[in-house]
């Protein structure tokens, strides 16, 4: 007996956030996982573009994000013992290179897409409560090694350092206040 598989998810998105921004997202799923965008705007114009893939498994795979500070690409390495990268700023690159491993995460404060992937790829039971070491991605682009306590409170949420919470629908979309969705590509026919 063959197991059916649903299309691949190709979504796009929009949502209010909680501090007056507004966040405009795509995803894009495939055999290797997921690669999601994001852009976020205020009133005064774009604060950040965010290109986030996570592997098959829900991992944590490459990041690139473009603020007014720079440009930032990171990614762990495919035996997950390391993760490099580099900032561009106007004064030059700054090469990065951390330890890494296959319960690592990154998080990207202030993105809603970084906390569903990291919420997502923490592979944590419901009920279940554990610190995750992680990239953290700071103002000035650079990752360092921190830490961050996830919980699972239901099949469909979390909690992340005990302020974020994350949900997701029946697709692993964002559930957010002031959103709307539409499919990325026309339907064939």
């Amino acid at each position: 007996m063959t197991e059916s598989r649903r299309p691949w998810l190709r979504r796009a998105g929009r949502a209010i956030l909680p501090d007056g921004r507004v966040l405009l997202w795509t995803v894009a799923e495939g055999r290797r996982g997921r690669r999601w965008r994001g852009s976020t705007r205020a009133a005064n114009g774009l604060i950040d573009d965010l290109l986030l893939e996570v592997d098959a498994e829900g991992r944590f795979d490459r990041v690139e994000l473009t603020t007014a500070v720079g440009q930032l690409t990171f990614h762990p390495e495919p035996d997950r013992q390391g993760a490099h990268g580099n900032v561009v700023l106007a004064r030059g690159v700054l090469h990065l290179a951390l330890t890494w491993s296959a319960r690592h995460g990154l998080e990207v404060p202030g993105s809603p897409i970084a906390d569903l992937a990291l919420a997502v790829g923490s592979g944590l039971a419901v009920g279940e409560e554990r610190v995750i070491p992680v990239a953290r991605v700071s103002q000035n682009l650079v990752p360092t090694a921190d830490e961050t306590v996830i919980r699972r409170a239901s099949e469909r949420s979390w909690m992340i350092a005990g302020t974020r919470p994350v949900e997701i629908d029946s697709e692993d979309l964002p559930v957010m206040v002031a959103a709307q969705s539409w499919p990325l590509e026309q339907p064939a026919g």
